[in-house]
């Protein structure tokens, strides 16, 4: 390709990049005497003002020569108003010497097109909260690298080598409860994050969490709620972000598949993969899925996943569903699993002191693992929480299993919030039996997701037998209520339950203490029952439970 052609080819991608926020951009229009790149209008402070684009792919960056002879260019149309404002475009940037030219003429800017790219689409303080993300949380303190059951190194390192691939393609992470899904795709996206804003030529990331999304089945519908409602970013362009996702500038994450499948229907969760399929079949567009496989039926899994269609006995390829790359997260080694727990530890002890003992650590870490079966370190939530209860020395693993691991849990943290002078009116046992309640309601409530909830719309019959502590009526009483270590904040009145297993947890727990009233209430229990929450069943002290449900 010749200078001018690739000159051309450069002008044409600017100007398809901006026509996705300025629909008039055109190309080649004559301003006083010269033919400018690209024209459009825009709104400036409620009037309409022209602006003229100037394309530049050089080999090296723009010197002040280069600048002087552009802008003589433009003079006599940027005299008569022809033009309102000049913007130069180019692939590199600028010399140093150059910029304090742009900089004291009002009517001239200067981007480099990456800079264009960013400032149309509207990302920026999302990205840079993106970067902050990982680091921010505890969690990098005793984190372990997840992989892929069957590959070599690392999933991140997996990850990395799919995105630098041309062809752009669907990935799918798949994986039973608390294997670390959603660690490694905040791991991802921040360090994607810290690679855009170092380098923009990289891919822009963004995170999407499932389990926040009940009937949004268009694609703008669901960005616009991640990047207005909750960002508040008002240069966000949805034409733009498709156009960038299309040109492989996007790593798309969408976190939790499963989670958004509890709150729609079968209609509704087809809908939103055909949406994300618009996603991935575009151009040279990476996007990430990731959630637990279980949560769908086979018939789904292989249509939705595989891109199976059945008819009768017989499978086909089902063109409206293309197939995901799937990988599964595997568990933890036992050498991985020590070395959490190590790390967890000693993260837990430098939080209060800074004499840690790691001779001490070490000899503790050794005792749990003897004491524990294996299978309760092979997930990182759980050995997460096996490191929470070990932080008091004088905690017992011997006997323990799955249900009583997390009943400890749970009471540990309604301990410490009782250790507060201002909890303790209300006592252990209420509490636990309002986040049972509150469990089960969320995860049986029609068209909702089962894990978030607006504080205003938890009923208060929840709460009409406990007892009220200090509070002086029902909005007191249900604040009190609500403040719990196993939820978190996401908004000033929107919860949810921190690990979706705390939950399954909780909702187990009240299917072993319900009273079996009603046939209604049987049918319920039934309709809620998933793989998780029977493994939790299962490893209950006791049986009593079944001995109701078929006595009933």
């Amino acid at each position: 390709m010749n200078t001018t052609a690739e000159g051309n080819a450069f002008r044409d991608r600017v100007c398809d990049l901006l026509r996705t926020k300025y629909p008039d951009a055109t190309t080649e229009t004559k301003v006083a005497w010269k033919n400018a790149d690209i024209t459009y209008t825009q709104m400036d402070h409620g009037s309409r003002i022209r602006v003229a684009v100037e394309c530049k792919k050089y080999s090296k960056k723009l010197n002040t020569a280069d600048l002087n002879k552009i802008v003589g260019d433009y003079s006599a149309a940027l005299s008569n108003q022809e033009i309102h404002k000049l913007i130069i475009v180019s692939v590199h940037g600028l010399e140093a010497a150059s910029r304090q030219l742009i900089s004291t003429n009002p009517l001239l800017r200067f981007q480099t097109f990456s800079q264009l790219e960013e400032s149309l689409v509207g990302l920026r303080p999302y990205v840079e909260d993106l970067a902050r993300q990982f680091d921010g949380d505890e969690v990098h303190a005793y984190y372990i690298e997840g992989r892929f059951s069957g590959c070599a190194g690392t999933a991140l390192e997996a990850l990395s080598k799919w995105m630098a691939e041309d062809k752009g393609t669907g990935f799918a992470v798949l994986g039973g409860y608390g294997l670390g899904k959603s660690s490694l795709a905040k791991r991802l996206a921040s360090e994607q994050a810290k690679r855009y804003l170092q380098d923009p030529s990289e891919r822009i990331p963004i995170l999407l969490r499932l389990g926040h999304v009940v009937h949004e089945t268009e694609l703008a519908g669901l960005f616009g709620k991640e990047f207005n409602d909750q960002f508040h970013l008002p240069e966000f362009s949805y034409r733009t972000l498709l156009h960038l996702n299309q040109a492989g500038r996007i790593l798309i994450i969408l976190d939790g598949f499963d989670e958004m499948k509890h709150a729609m229907t079968e209609a509704d969760f087809k809908a939103n993969f055909r949406e994300f399929n618009k996603l991935r079949l575009a151009g040279k567009s990476k996007v990430l899925l990731l959630g637990r496989p279980n949560a769908l039926s086979s018939e789904s899994y292989d249509l939705l996943v595989k891109g199976l269609g059945r008819m009768a006995d017989q499978s086909y390829v089902d063109t409206d569903f293309p197939a995901w790359r799937e990988e599964t997260l595997d568990f933890f080694t036992s050498a991985e699993s020590r070395e959490f727990l190590t790390r967890y530890l000693t993260y837990s002890r430098n939080r209060y002191s800074d004499d840690t003992n790691l001779a001490a650590v070490e000899t503790r870490v050794g005792r749990i693992l003897a004491d524990i079966h294996v299978d309760l370190m092979q997930r990182p939530v759980q050995a997460r929480i096996v490191g929470q209860l070990a932080a008091d020395t004088n905690y017992n693993f011997a006997r323990i299993n799955l249900f009583k691991l997390y009943a400890d849990f749970v009471g540990k943290m309604i301990d410490r919030e009782q250790e507060k002078p201002a909890r303790k009116k209300i006592p252990h046992h209420a509490r636990i039996t309002f986040l049972r309640d509150l469990a089960w309601w969320a995860w049986t409530r029609d068209n909702s997701a089962q894990g978030v909830f607006r504080k205003d719309e938890v009923p208060l019959s929840l709460l009409e037998h406990l007892p009220s502590g200090d509070a002086i009526d029902l909005a007191a009483k249900k604040s009190e209520y609500l403040i719990s270590s196993l939820t978190e904040q996401k908004d000033a009145d929107v919860l949810y339950f921190a690990h979706r297993s705390f939950q399954e947890f909780l909702v187990s727990s009240w299917m072993v203490e319900a009273k079996i009233d009603e046939p209604s209430t049987l049918s319920k229990i039934s309709a809620a029952l998933t793989p998780d929450i029977v493994d939790f069943l299962k490893k209950s002290p006791a049986h009593d439970h079944l001995l109701k449900w078929l006595n009933y």
